[in-house]
């Protein structure tokens, strides 16, 4: 059985934080380059002067998430911060925060 090392594993989190949040700003990214999508913008700022009651917003604070392999977690939001447990692959947690600079905070487990 191969054993990843400690830079791996802590490389396999980052990409893992990486790969959730960055892929949701690409998306957002990417639909905002489209022309219909800049139409549907205009047409939304227009509605959002007469409805002050609509809020637009994307987070991803409460959602669940499987880890694809073993993962630590640690106290502080770097890898030279204690341990404070490894996730198993496939564990389910739940995002606290919407990530800063990789990071992402967990609530649970």
């Amino acid at each position: 059985m191969n054993k990843m090392s400690y830079w791996g594993q802590s490389m396999a989190l980052l990409a893992l934080v990486l790969s959730s949040v960055g892929g949701m700003k690409t998306l957002a990214t990417a639909a905002t380059s489209t022309t219909t999508a800049n139409n549907i913008q205009k047409s939304e700022s227009t509605s959002l002067q007469h409805s002050s009651n609509l809020q637009l917003a994307q987070s991803i604070v409460g959602e669940c998430r499987a880890a694809g392999r073993r993962i630590f977690v640690y106290s502080q939001r770097s890898t030279t911060s204690q341990t404070v447990r490894t996730l198993a692959p496939n564990e389910q947690v739940t995002l606290a925060d919407d990530g800063a600079a990789g990071w992402v905070a967990i609530s649970s487990p």
